[in-house]
Protein backbone atom coordinates (compact mmCIF):
# COMPACT_ATOMS: atom_id res chain seq x y z
CA UNK A 1 0.00 0.00 0.00
CA UNK A 2 3.05 2.07 0.51
CA UNK A 3 2.68 4.40 -2.75
CA UNK A 4 -1.07 4.24 -2.53
CA UNK A 5 -0.97 5.81 0.84
CA UNK A 6 1.55 8.31 0.25
CA UNK A 7 -0.42 9.61 -2.76
CA UNK A 8 -3.57 9.69 -0.39
CA UNK A 9 -1.59 11.87 2.28
CA UNK A 10 -0.45 14.32 -0.32
CA UNK A 11 -3.76 14.94 -1.68
CA UNK A 12 -5.18 15.52 1.54
CA UNK A 13 -2.21 17.83 2.67
CA UNK A 14 -3.03 20.12 -0.40
CA UNK A 15 -6.55 20.27 0.23
CA UNK A 16 -9.36 20.99 -2.26
CA UNK A 17 -9.81 24.44 -2.36
CA UNK A 18 -12.40 26.47 -5.01
CA UNK A 19 -9.75 27.60 -6.89
CA UNK A 20 -8.84 23.91 -7.85
CA UNK A 21 -12.03 23.16 -8.48
CA UNK A 22 -12.32 25.79 -10.52
CA UNK A 23 -9.17 24.89 -12.35
CA UNK A 24 -10.62 21.62 -12.91
CA UNK A 25 -13.89 22.72 -14.23
CA UNK A 26 -11.77 25.09 -16.93
CA UNK A 27 -9.53 22.24 -17.95
CA UNK A 28 -12.24 19.89 -18.46
CA UNK A 29 -14.73 21.94 -20.39
CA UNK A 30 -11.81 22.74 -22.92
CA UNK A 31 -10.52 19.48 -23.26
CA UNK A 32 -11.99 16.60 -26.02
CA UNK A 33 -11.74 13.96 -23.73
CA UNK A 34 -14.95 14.23 -22.10
CA UNK A 35 -18.48 14.04 -22.66
CA UNK A 36 -20.50 17.21 -22.50
CA UNK A 37 -21.29 18.29 -18.81
CA UNK A 38 -24.96 18.76 -19.10
CA UNK A 39 -25.75 15.80 -20.82
CA UNK A 40 -24.16 14.05 -17.80
CA UNK A 41 -26.01 15.99 -15.35
CA UNK A 42 -29.13 15.56 -17.10
CA UNK A 43 -28.87 11.92 -16.61
CA UNK A 44 -27.65 11.62 -13.47
CA UNK A 45 -30.55 13.81 -12.00
CA UNK A 46 -33.12 12.64 -14.54
CA UNK A 47 -32.12 8.75 -15.31
CA UNK A 48 -33.22 9.82 -18.70
CA UNK A 49 -30.86 7.34 -21.57
CA UNK A 50 -32.58 8.29 -24.59
CA UNK A 51 -30.09 10.59 -25.69
CA UNK A 52 -26.64 9.63 -24.50
CA UNK A 53 -23.00 10.73 -25.23
CA UNK A 54 -21.05 9.52 -27.80
CA UNK A 55 -18.06 9.98 -25.62
CA UNK A 56 -18.05 8.42 -22.48
CA UNK A 57 -15.84 7.06 -19.74
CA UNK A 58 -16.85 6.56 -16.30
CA UNK A 59 -13.26 7.58 -14.71
CA UNK A 60 -13.41 10.91 -15.78
CA UNK A 61 -16.92 11.70 -16.45
CA UNK A 62 -18.58 10.31 -13.02
CA UNK A 63 -16.02 10.54 -10.98
CA UNK A 64 -14.62 13.90 -11.44
CA UNK A 65 -18.23 14.93 -11.56
CA UNK A 66 -18.80 14.40 -7.84
CA UNK A 67 -15.11 15.07 -7.30
CA UNK A 68 -16.11 19.00 -8.21
CA UNK A 69 -19.16 18.87 -6.45
CA UNK A 70 -17.65 17.02 -3.30
CA UNK A 71 -16.49 19.64 -1.59
CA UNK A 72 -19.59 22.05 -2.05
CA UNK A 73 -21.45 19.48 0.32
CA UNK A 74 -21.05 19.27 4.06
CA UNK A 75 -17.76 18.32 5.60
CA UNK A 76 -19.13 14.94 6.77
CA UNK A 77 -20.46 13.56 3.88
CA UNK A 78 -20.02 9.71 3.20
CA UNK A 79 -16.75 8.47 1.31
CA UNK A 80 -16.85 7.49 -2.52
CA UNK A 81 -15.23 3.55 -0.88
CA UNK A 82 -14.62 2.55 2.03
CA UNK A 83 -13.14 -0.54 2.90
CA UNK A 84 -12.99 -2.19 5.99
CA UNK A 85 -11.72 -5.23 7.63
CA UNK A 86 -12.61 -6.94 10.75
CA UNK A 87 -10.39 -6.16 13.33
CA UNK A 88 -8.26 -4.35 11.68
CA UNK A 89 -8.20 -0.61 10.73
CA UNK A 90 -10.34 0.79 7.51
CA UNK A 91 -9.29 2.93 4.68
CA UNK A 92 -11.66 5.71 3.15
CA UNK A 93 -11.36 7.38 -0.25
CA UNK A 94 -13.15 10.27 -1.57
CA UNK A 95 -13.97 11.17 -4.53
CA UNK A 96 -11.31 13.39 -5.32
CA UNK A 97 -8.61 11.28 -4.32
CA UNK A 98 -10.35 8.16 -6.34
CA UNK A 99 -9.92 10.60 -9.18
CA UNK A 100 -6.33 11.70 -8.80
CA UNK A 101 -5.58 7.53 -7.55
CA UNK A 102 -7.27 6.61 -11.36
CA UNK A 103 -5.19 8.83 -13.40
CA UNK A 104 -1.73 7.75 -11.59
CA UNK A 105 -2.52 4.21 -12.01
CA UNK A 106 -3.45 5.24 -15.88
CA UNK A 107 0.15 6.60 -16.00
CA UNK A 108 1.31 3.31 -14.85
CA UNK A 109 -0.48 1.50 -17.77
CA UNK A 110 1.23 4.07 -19.92
CA UNK A 111 4.24 3.99 -18.84
CA UNK A 112 4.29 -0.09 -19.65
CA UNK A 113 3.66 0.91 -23.42
CA UNK A 114 0.29 0.03 -23.21
CA UNK A 115 -2.18 0.87 -26.01
CA UNK A 116 -5.95 1.75 -26.18
CA UNK A 117 -7.96 -1.39 -26.11
CA UNK A 118 -4.82 -3.67 -24.65
CA UNK A 119 -6.50 -6.24 -22.27
CA UNK A 120 -6.10 -6.20 -18.64
CA UNK A 121 -7.06 -9.35 -16.95
CA UNK A 122 -7.57 -8.85 -12.24
CA UNK A 123 -8.00 -11.11 -10.16
CA UNK A 124 -8.12 -9.36 -6.55
CA UNK A 125 -9.53 -10.31 -3.48
CA UNK A 126 -11.77 -7.10 -1.80
CA UNK A 127 -9.28 -4.52 -1.32
CA UNK A 128 -9.11 -0.79 -2.23
CA UNK A 129 -6.43 -1.15 -4.77
CA UNK A 130 -9.36 -3.52 -6.40
CA UNK A 131 -11.45 -0.29 -6.97
CA UNK A 132 -8.55 2.10 -8.12
CA UNK A 133 -7.07 -0.13 -10.62
CA UNK A 134 -10.38 -0.84 -11.88
CA UNK A 135 -10.66 2.84 -12.04
CA UNK A 136 -7.49 3.64 -13.73
CA UNK A 137 -8.35 0.90 -16.39
CA UNK A 138 -11.19 2.36 -17.25
CA UNK A 139 -9.55 6.00 -17.83
CA UNK A 140 -7.01 4.48 -19.62
CA UNK A 141 -9.17 2.60 -22.18
CA UNK A 142 -8.04 -0.97 -21.48
CA UNK A 143 -10.48 -3.83 -21.71
CA UNK A 144 -11.00 -5.37 -18.57
CA UNK A 145 -11.71 -9.22 -17.39
CA UNK A 146 -12.48 -9.67 -14.11
CA UNK A 147 -11.98 -12.87 -12.48
CA UNK A 148 -12.67 -14.00 -8.72
CA UNK A 149 -9.75 -14.64 -6.33
CA UNK A 150 -11.03 -18.07 -5.74
CA UNK A 151 -10.24 -18.86 -9.12
CA UNK A 152 -7.56 -21.95 -9.16
CA UNK A 153 -4.59 -22.58 -11.48
CA UNK A 154 -6.91 -24.21 -14.39
CA UNK A 155 -9.55 -21.41 -14.14
CA UNK A 156 -6.98 -18.84 -14.35
CA UNK A 157 -5.53 -20.96 -17.37
CA UNK A 158 -8.87 -21.24 -18.97
CA UNK A 159 -9.32 -17.26 -18.74
CA UNK A 160 -6.05 -16.31 -19.72
CA UNK A 161 -6.44 -18.50 -22.46
CA UNK A 162 -9.95 -17.53 -23.81
CA UNK A 163 -9.29 -13.46 -22.78
CA UNK A 164 -5.60 -13.42 -24.06
CA UNK A 165 -4.35 -10.69 -21.70
CA UNK A 166 -1.43 -8.25 -21.94
CA UNK A 167 -1.23 -7.89 -18.50
CA UNK A 168 -2.64 -9.63 -15.54
CA UNK A 169 -3.06 -8.18 -11.78
CA UNK A 170 -3.44 -10.69 -9.34
CA UNK A 171 -1.64 -11.97 -6.03
CA UNK A 172 -2.33 -15.42 -6.38
CA UNK A 173 1.36 -15.52 -7.70
CA UNK A 174 1.66 -19.51 -8.28
CA UNK A 175 -1.65 -19.60 -10.05
CA UNK A 176 -1.19 -16.74 -12.17
CA UNK A 177 2.94 -18.30 -13.26
CA UNK A 178 1.14 -21.82 -13.30
CA UNK A 179 -1.93 -20.46 -15.90
CA UNK A 180 0.43 -17.88 -17.75
CA UNK A 181 3.10 -20.71 -18.77
CA UNK A 182 1.92 -21.35 -22.34
CA UNK A 183 0.11 -17.69 -22.37
CA UNK A 184 1.72 -14.49 -23.80
CA UNK A 185 1.61 -12.35 -20.83
CA UNK A 186 3.79 -8.96 -20.98
CA UNK A 187 3.43 -8.21 -17.54
CA UNK A 188 2.26 -9.37 -14.21
CA UNK A 189 2.03 -7.05 -12.06
CA UNK A 190 0.93 -7.55 -7.85
CA UNK A 191 -0.30 -4.77 -5.53
CA UNK A 192 1.29 -5.95 -2.59
CA UNK A 193 3.66 -8.89 -3.05
CA UNK A 194 7.31 -8.92 -4.77
CA UNK A 195 8.53 -11.83 -6.32
CA UNK A 196 10.71 -12.77 -10.00
CA UNK A 197 9.67 -11.84 -12.89
CA UNK A 198 6.51 -9.80 -11.17
CA UNK A 199 6.24 -6.41 -11.15
CA UNK A 200 4.77 -4.85 -7.86
CA UNK A 201 2.31 -1.90 -8.06
CA UNK A 202 3.60 0.37 -5.93
CA UNK A 203 6.72 0.53 -6.91
CA UNK A 204 5.28 1.56 -10.74
CA UNK A 205 3.16 4.56 -8.55
CA UNK A 206 6.29 5.74 -7.32
CA UNK A 207 7.89 6.27 -10.58
CA UNK A 208 4.90 7.50 -12.61
CA UNK A 209 2.95 10.48 -13.66
CA UNK A 210 -0.42 11.14 -14.14
CA UNK A 211 -2.41 10.69 -17.57
CA UNK A 212 -5.82 11.54 -18.21
CA UNK A 213 -6.49 8.27 -20.31
CA UNK A 214 -7.54 7.71 -24.02
CA UNK A 215 -10.67 9.01 -25.77
CA UNK A 216 -13.30 6.25 -25.32
CA UNK A 217 -17.05 6.14 -27.00
CA UNK A 218 -19.77 4.41 -25.34
CA UNK A 219 -19.14 1.81 -27.78
CA UNK A 220 -15.58 0.84 -27.46
CA UNK A 221 -15.47 -2.08 -25.44
CA UNK A 222 -14.92 -2.30 -21.93
CA UNK A 223 -15.49 -4.93 -19.33
CA UNK A 224 -15.64 -8.88 -19.76
CA UNK A 225 -17.27 -11.06 -17.76
CA UNK A 226 -17.24 -14.91 -16.92
CA UNK A 227 -20.52 -16.28 -16.75
CA UNK A 228 -21.07 -19.27 -14.45
CA UNK A 229 -22.40 -20.94 -17.60
CA UNK A 230 -25.67 -23.95 -16.62
CA UNK A 231 -23.53 -26.23 -19.31
CA UNK A 232 -20.81 -25.96 -21.45
CA UNK A 233 -17.83 -24.01 -20.64
CA UNK A 234 -18.07 -20.00 -19.02
CA UNK A 235 -19.11 -17.15 -21.66
CA UNK A 236 -17.03 -14.65 -22.49
CA UNK A 237 -20.09 -11.29 -21.60
CA UNK A 238 -18.89 -8.08 -23.05
CA UNK A 239 -19.93 -4.75 -22.22
CA UNK A 240 -19.02 -1.67 -24.09
CA UNK A 241 -18.44 1.68 -21.82
CA UNK A 242 -22.45 2.68 -21.88
CA UNK A 243 -22.79 -0.53 -19.65
CA UNK A 244 -21.25 1.98 -16.80
CA UNK A 245 -23.52 4.41 -17.42
CA UNK A 246 -26.71 2.43 -17.84
CA UNK A 247 -26.43 1.33 -14.42
CA UNK A 248 -28.18 4.83 -13.00
CA UNK A 249 -31.57 2.69 -13.94
CA UNK A 250 -29.95 0.34 -11.44
CA UNK A 251 -29.13 3.01 -8.83
CA UNK A 252 -32.45 4.58 -9.35
CA UNK A 253 -35.16 1.91 -8.97
CA UNK A 254 -33.37 -0.79 -7.64
CA UNK A 255 -30.85 0.56 -5.08
CA UNK A 256 -33.37 3.95 -4.87
CA UNK A 257 -29.94 5.69 -3.58
CA UNK A 258 -28.91 9.31 -2.37
CA UNK A 259 -25.13 10.57 -2.18
CA UNK A 260 -26.15 10.06 1.85
CA UNK A 261 -25.93 6.53 0.88
CA UNK A 262 -23.68 3.96 2.36
CA UNK A 263 -24.50 1.06 0.21
CA UNK A 264 -22.69 -2.43 1.25
CA UNK A 265 -23.12 -5.63 -1.53
CA UNK A 266 -21.76 -8.52 -0.23
CA UNK A 267 -19.81 -9.83 -3.62
CA UNK A 268 -17.01 -10.80 -4.73
CA UNK A 269 -14.83 -8.64 -7.27
CA UNK A 270 -14.48 -11.30 -9.64
CA UNK A 271 -18.31 -11.28 -10.16
CA UNK A 272 -20.50 -9.40 -12.34
CA UNK A 273 -22.13 -8.18 -9.04
CA UNK A 274 -19.27 -5.89 -8.69
CA UNK A 275 -20.46 -3.84 -11.57
CA UNK A 276 -24.27 -3.46 -9.88
CA UNK A 277 -22.32 -2.63 -6.47
CA UNK A 278 -20.36 -0.05 -7.84
CA UNK A 279 -21.79 1.64 -10.93
CA UNK A 280 -24.83 2.84 -9.57
CA UNK A 281 -23.72 3.63 -6.16
CA UNK A 282 -20.92 6.40 -7.78
CA UNK A 283 -23.59 7.23 -10.03
CA UNK A 284 -25.38 8.44 -7.50
CA UNK A 285 -22.41 9.80 -5.56
CA UNK A 286 -22.73 7.45 -2.52
CA UNK A 287 -19.97 5.35 -1.06
CA UNK A 288 -19.68 2.05 -1.76
CA UNK A 289 -18.97 0.23 1.53
CA UNK A 290 -16.44 -2.81 1.28
CA UNK A 291 -15.72 -5.37 4.24
CA UNK A 292 -12.58 -7.24 3.01
CA UNK A 293 -13.18 -10.50 4.75
CA UNK A 294 -12.67 -13.43 2.40
CA UNK A 295 -15.06 -15.76 4.37
CA UNK A 296 -18.76 -15.11 4.87
CA UNK A 297 -20.12 -14.82 8.82
CA UNK A 298 -23.10 -14.62 9.78
CA UNK A 299 -21.77 -13.09 13.22
CA UNK A 300 -19.38 -10.97 11.67
CA UNK A 301 -21.59 -9.66 9.36
CA UNK A 302 -24.68 -8.65 11.52
CA UNK A 303 -21.86 -6.84 13.92
CA UNK A 304 -20.73 -4.76 10.58
CA UNK A 305 -24.51 -3.49 10.42
CA UNK A 306 -24.89 -2.46 13.91
CA UNK A 307 -21.26 -0.85 14.38
CA UNK A 308 -20.94 0.99 10.69
CA UNK A 309 -23.21 3.63 9.27
CA UNK A 310 -24.23 0.79 6.70
CA UNK A 311 -27.26 2.35 4.83
CA UNK A 312 -28.34 0.07 2.18
CA UNK A 313 -27.32 -3.66 2.05
CA UNK A 314 -27.55 -6.27 -0.39
CA UNK A 315 -26.70 -10.11 -0.14
CA UNK A 316 -27.90 -13.39 -1.60
CA UNK A 317 -30.64 -15.01 -0.33
CA UNK A 318 -28.19 -17.95 1.51
CA UNK A 319 -26.68 -14.80 3.73
CA UNK A 320 -29.80 -14.02 5.04
CA UNK A 321 -31.18 -17.41 5.43
CA UNK A 322 -27.89 -17.72 7.14
CA UNK A 323 -28.11 -15.06 9.55
CA UNK A 324 -31.23 -15.66 10.51
CA UNK A 325 -30.38 -19.15 11.57
CA UNK A 326 -27.28 -18.07 14.02
CA UNK A 327 -28.29 -14.79 15.04
CA UNK A 328 -28.40 -15.83 19.05
CA UNK A 329 -31.27 -13.28 20.21
CA UNK A 330 -32.90 -10.62 18.64
CA UNK A 331 -30.49 -7.76 19.81
CA UNK A 332 -28.64 -9.26 17.07
CA UNK A 333 -30.59 -7.67 14.52
CA UNK A 334 -31.02 -4.06 15.80
CA UNK A 335 -29.10 -1.41 13.31
CA UNK A 336 -28.81 2.21 14.01
CA UNK A 337 -28.31 3.19 9.92
CA UNK A 338 -29.97 0.20 7.89
CA UNK A 339 -33.09 1.52 6.40
CA UNK A 340 -33.08 -0.99 2.87
CA UNK A 341 -31.97 -4.35 2.01
CA UNK A 342 -32.01 -5.76 -1.26
CA UNK A 343 -31.92 -9.12 -2.54
CA UNK A 344 -29.84 -10.76 -5.67
CA UNK A 345 -28.58 -14.02 -7.20
CA UNK A 346 -32.10 -16.19 -6.57
CA UNK A 347 -35.30 -15.34 -5.22
CA UNK A 348 -35.64 -14.90 -1.85
CA UNK A 349 -38.14 -17.76 0.21
CA UNK A 350 -40.89 -15.81 1.23
CA UNK A 351 -40.32 -17.02 5.02
CA UNK A 352 -37.01 -15.70 4.96
CA UNK A 353 -38.30 -12.49 4.44
CA UNK A 354 -41.12 -12.48 6.76
CA UNK A 355 -38.75 -12.91 9.12
CA UNK A 356 -36.17 -10.76 8.71
CA UNK A 357 -38.65 -8.32 8.32
CA UNK A 358 -40.08 -9.07 12.08
CA UNK A 359 -36.62 -8.79 13.14
CA UNK A 360 -35.36 -5.83 11.45
CA UNK A 361 -38.23 -3.52 10.51
CA UNK A 362 -36.93 -3.56 7.12
CA UNK A 363 -38.24 -5.02 3.58
CA UNK A 364 -36.00 -6.81 1.48
CA UNK A 365 -36.56 -5.90 -2.22
CA UNK A 366 -35.67 -8.04 -4.47
CA UNK A 367 -34.36 -6.96 -8.26
CA UNK A 368 -33.67 -9.20 -11.17
CA UNK A 369 -30.63 -9.27 -13.75
CA UNK A 370 -27.65 -11.03 -15.28
CA UNK A 371 -24.54 -9.98 -16.35
CA UNK A 372 -25.52 -9.91 -19.81
CA UNK A 373 -27.76 -7.68 -18.84
CA UNK A 374 -28.82 -4.12 -16.97
CA UNK A 375 -31.51 -3.92 -14.37
CA UNK A 376 -34.22 -6.20 -15.66
CA UNK A 377 -36.64 -5.95 -12.60
CA UNK A 378 -36.95 -4.71 -9.22
CA UNK A 379 -39.39 -3.58 -6.82
CA UNK A 380 -38.80 0.11 -5.94
CA UNK A 381 -39.38 1.20 -2.98
CA UNK A 382 -42.90 2.60 -2.09
CA UNK A 383 -44.34 0.03 -4.11
CA UNK A 384 -46.06 -3.07 -2.82
CA UNK A 385 -43.10 -5.54 -1.98
CA UNK A 386 -44.48 -9.06 -2.69
CA UNK A 387 -42.44 -12.34 -1.19
CA UNK A 388 -41.39 -14.93 -3.87
CA UNK A 389 -41.62 -11.74 -6.58
CA UNK A 390 -38.49 -10.08 -8.34
CA UNK A 391 -41.08 -6.96 -8.86
CA UNK A 392 -42.21 -5.50 -12.15
CA UNK A 393 -40.24 -5.82 -14.79
CA UNK A 394 -38.89 -2.08 -16.42
CA UNK A 395 -41.18 -0.15 -18.08
CA UNK A 396 -37.74 2.25 -19.51
CA UNK A 397 -37.08 -1.74 -21.62
CA UNK A 398 -39.92 -3.60 -23.44
CA UNK A 399 -39.84 -6.82 -21.05
CA UNK A 400 -42.09 -9.66 -22.19
CA UNK A 401 -43.20 -13.24 -21.24
CA UNK A 402 -42.76 -15.15 -24.44
CA UNK A 403 -43.87 -19.06 -25.52
CA UNK A 404 -41.20 -21.38 -27.86
CA UNK A 405 -42.12 -19.24 -30.90
CA UNK A 406 -41.08 -16.02 -29.38
CA UNK A 407 -45.24 -14.75 -29.35
CA UNK A 408 -46.32 -13.20 -26.09
CA UNK A 409 -48.19 -15.67 -23.63
CA UNK A 410 -51.03 -14.35 -21.18
CA UNK A 411 -50.20 -13.29 -17.48
CA UNK A 412 -50.57 -16.79 -14.89
CA UNK A 413 -48.19 -18.59 -17.71
CA UNK A 414 -45.16 -19.62 -17.89
CA UNK A 415 -42.44 -18.44 -20.65
CA UNK A 416 -39.34 -17.02 -21.38
CA UNK A 417 -37.86 -13.61 -20.28
CA UNK A 418 -37.24 -11.90 -23.41
CA UNK A 419 -36.19 -8.51 -23.70
CA UNK A 420 -36.81 -6.41 -27.12
CA UNK A 421 -33.79 -5.46 -28.74
CA UNK A 422 -35.38 -4.07 -32.23
CA UNK A 423 -36.03 -1.40 -33.38
CA UNK A 424 -33.91 0.57 -30.20
CA UNK A 425 -31.26 -1.75 -28.30
CA UNK A 426 -31.36 -1.35 -24.67
CA UNK A 427 -28.19 1.03 -23.49
CA UNK A 428 -26.43 -2.00 -20.95
CA UNK A 429 -27.31 -4.85 -23.18
CA UNK A 430 -24.25 -7.08 -23.76
CA UNK A 431 -22.85 -6.68 -26.96
CA UNK A 432 -22.09 -10.33 -27.20
CA UNK A 433 -20.36 -13.32 -26.28
CA UNK A 434 -16.93 -12.81 -27.26
CA UNK A 435 -15.79 -15.80 -29.88
CA UNK A 436 -18.51 -17.53 -29.88
CA UNK A 437 -21.06 -15.98 -32.76
CA UNK A 438 -22.92 -19.30 -32.65
CA UNK A 439 -24.23 -18.63 -28.98
CA UNK A 440 -24.51 -15.36 -29.17
CA UNK A 441 -27.09 -15.37 -32.18
CA UNK A 442 -28.60 -18.23 -30.25
CA UNK A 443 -29.65 -15.94 -27.37
CA UNK A 444 -31.19 -13.93 -30.36
CA UNK A 445 -34.90 -14.49 -31.21
CA UNK A 446 -37.66 -12.79 -33.22
CA UNK A 447 -36.10 -9.16 -31.80
CA UNK A 448 -35.81 -10.10 -28.55
CA UNK A 449 -32.98 -11.55 -26.26
CA UNK A 450 -33.70 -14.35 -24.23
CA UNK A 451 -32.15 -14.56 -21.05
CA UNK A 452 -32.16 -18.14 -20.53
CA UNK A 453 -35.37 -17.88 -17.67
CA UNK A 454 -38.68 -19.22 -17.34
CA UNK A 455 -40.60 -16.80 -15.55
CA UNK A 456 -44.42 -16.34 -14.90
CA UNK A 457 -46.29 -12.84 -14.63
CA UNK A 458 -49.32 -12.30 -11.94
CA UNK A 459 -52.30 -10.15 -12.62
CA UNK A 460 -50.04 -6.78 -11.42
CA UNK A 461 -47.01 -7.79 -14.01
CA UNK A 462 -44.85 -8.69 -10.89
CA UNK A 463 -42.78 -11.66 -12.22
CA UNK A 464 -42.02 -14.72 -10.24
CA UNK A 465 -39.08 -17.00 -11.00
CA UNK A 466 -39.79 -20.19 -12.32
CA UNK A 467 -36.37 -21.34 -13.18
CA UNK A 468 -33.25 -21.01 -15.36
CA UNK A 469 -34.73 -22.84 -18.96
CA UNK A 470 -32.94 -26.39 -18.38
CA UNK A 471 -33.83 -26.68 -14.84
CA UNK A 472 -37.32 -26.74 -15.24
CA UNK A 473 -38.53 -30.06 -13.98
CA UNK A 474 -41.34 -32.44 -16.02
CA UNK A 475 -43.14 -34.82 -13.70
CA UNK A 476 -46.11 -37.08 -14.88
CA UNK A 477 -46.95 -34.13 -16.72
CA UNK A 478 -46.44 -31.44 -14.57
CA UNK A 479 -43.99 -28.42 -14.90
CA UNK A 480 -42.15 -27.61 -12.19
CA UNK A 481 -40.31 -25.00 -11.11
CA UNK A 482 -37.49 -26.17 -8.47
CA UNK A 483 -37.26 -23.02 -6.92
CA UNK A 484 -41.42 -24.31 -5.68
CA UNK A 485 -40.02 -26.90 -3.75
CA UNK A 486 -36.88 -25.26 -2.66
CA UNK A 487 -38.64 -22.43 -0.98
CA UNK A 488 -40.92 -24.50 0.67
CA UNK A 489 -38.10 -27.07 2.33
CA UNK A 490 -36.74 -23.78 3.19
CA UNK A 491 -39.58 -23.71 5.70
CA UNK A 492 -38.92 -26.46 7.41
CA UNK A 493 -36.64 -26.23 10.80
CA UNK A 494 -33.97 -28.72 9.98
CA UNK A 495 -33.07 -27.39 6.56
CA UNK A 496 -30.57 -24.60 5.97
CA UNK A 497 -30.17 -24.65 2.52
CA UNK A 498 -31.57 -26.91 -0.41
CA UNK A 499 -30.85 -27.51 -4.22
CA UNK A 500 -33.52 -29.36 -5.92
CA UNK A 501 -33.68 -31.14 -9.32
CA UNK A 502 -35.10 -33.29 -11.35
CA UNK A 503 -33.98 -37.42 -11.99
CA UNK A 504 -34.88 -39.48 -14.45
CA UNK A 505 -37.68 -42.20 -13.23
CA UNK A 506 -39.60 -44.73 -15.88
CA UNK A 507 -42.98 -44.08 -14.41
CA UNK A 508 -42.90 -40.05 -14.21
CA UNK A 509 -40.08 -39.37 -16.79
CA UNK A 510 -38.75 -37.75 -13.50
CA UNK A 511 -39.05 -37.41 -10.01
CA UNK A 512 -37.74 -34.48 -7.54
CA UNK A 513 -34.68 -35.13 -5.42
CA UNK A 514 -33.96 -32.31 -2.74
CA UNK A 515 -30.13 -32.04 -1.65
CA UNK A 516 -30.02 -30.63 1.81
CA UNK A 517 -27.87 -28.85 3.76
CA UNK A 518 -29.46 -29.13 7.43
CA UNK A 519 -28.89 -26.93 10.37
CA UNK A 520 -26.30 -27.96 13.10
CA UNK A 521 -29.38 -28.72 16.00
CA UNK A 522 -30.42 -31.32 13.62
CA UNK A 523 -27.04 -33.22 12.24
CA UNK A 524 -27.65 -36.28 15.05
CA UNK A 525 -31.24 -36.71 13.77
CA UNK A 526 -32.07 -39.92 12.66
CA UNK A 527 -31.91 -39.33 8.87
CA UNK A 528 -34.09 -41.51 7.67
CA UNK A 529 -37.21 -40.50 10.04
CA UNK A 530 -36.07 -36.67 9.48
CA UNK A 531 -36.56 -37.68 5.09
CA UNK A 532 -40.19 -38.82 5.96
CA UNK A 533 -40.65 -35.45 8.40
CA UNK A 534 -39.33 -33.73 5.89
CA UNK A 535 -41.54 -35.23 2.72
CA UNK A 536 -44.56 -34.91 5.04
CA UNK A 537 -43.69 -31.43 5.44
CA UNK A 538 -43.64 -30.66 2.19
CA UNK A 539 -46.68 -32.70 1.03
CA UNK A 540 -48.56 -30.19 3.39
CA UNK A 541 -47.21 -27.10 2.17
CA UNK A 542 -48.14 -27.11 -1.58
CA UNK A 543 -49.27 -29.14 -3.84
CA UNK A 544 -48.24 -33.31 -3.67
CA UNK A 545 -47.09 -33.58 -6.79
CA UNK A 546 -44.37 -30.83 -5.86
CA UNK A 547 -42.64 -32.76 -2.99
CA UNK A 548 -39.21 -34.62 -3.17
CA UNK A 549 -39.32 -38.12 -3.46
CA UNK A 550 -35.74 -38.49 -3.30
CA UNK A 551 -33.55 -36.65 -0.06
CA UNK A 552 -30.04 -36.64 0.30
CA UNK A 553 -28.23 -34.89 3.03
CA UNK A 554 -24.87 -32.68 1.96
CA UNK A 555 -22.47 -31.07 4.11
CA UNK A 556 -22.63 -28.21 1.28
CA UNK A 557 -24.31 -27.22 -2.23
CA UNK A 558 -22.16 -26.41 -5.16
CA UNK A 559 -22.64 -22.38 -6.11
CA UNK A 560 -20.73 -19.88 -8.22
CA UNK A 561 -19.44 -16.55 -7.01
CA UNK A 562 -22.52 -15.27 -6.64
CA UNK A 563 -24.29 -17.26 -4.37
CA UNK A 564 -26.45 -19.26 -7.19
CA UNK A 565 -26.79 -22.61 -6.95
CA UNK A 566 -25.57 -24.59 -9.38
CA UNK A 567 -28.17 -26.81 -10.25
CA UNK A 568 -26.25 -28.59 -13.51
CA UNK A 569 -23.52 -29.93 -11.13
CA UNK A 570 -25.91 -31.56 -9.06
CA UNK A 571 -27.47 -33.03 -11.96
CA UNK A 572 -24.02 -34.13 -13.70
CA UNK A 573 -23.40 -35.71 -10.40
CA UNK A 574 -26.52 -37.38 -10.67
CA UNK A 575 -25.64 -38.63 -14.34
CA UNK A 576 -22.14 -39.74 -12.80
CA UNK A 577 -23.52 -41.93 -10.13
CA UNK A 578 -26.14 -43.72 -13.02
CA UNK A 579 -23.72 -44.23 -16.05
CA UNK A 580 -25.52 -42.30 -17.77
Amino acid sequence: MRGLERMIRALRSSGVGTRNLNQLASRRSSESLYAPEETINHILSSGDLSETPERFNFARDIIEYWAKRENRLRNDRVPALWTVEQGSSSRKYSYRELSELSKRIAGVFRDLGLEKGDRLLVCLPKCSEFWTILLGAIRYGLEICLVTSQATSEDLRLRITRFDPRVVISEKLDEVDSACADAQVMHKISPRRKAKSWKNLNSLLDSANDFDGHQTSENDPCLIFFTSGTTGKPKMVEHSHSYTLAHVLTGKYYQCLEPSDIYWCMTDPGWSKVAWATFPTWLFGAGVFVDTSSRFSAQDTLKTLREFPVTKFCAPPTAYRTMLANSGSTDSFRFPKLNDCLSAGEPLNPEAYRAWKRLTGVDIREGFGQSETMLIASTPRGQPIKPGSVGPPMKEHDIRVLDDDGNPVPRGTIGHLGIRVSPRRPLGLFRGYRGDPEKTSAAFKNDFYLTGDKVCADEDGYLRFVSRSDDVITSSGYRIGPFEVESVLLEHDAVLESGVIGVPDPQRFEVIKAFIVLNDNYLNHDPQELIADIQAFVRRKTAPYKYPRQIEFVKSLPKNIGGKIQRNLLREMERERRGA
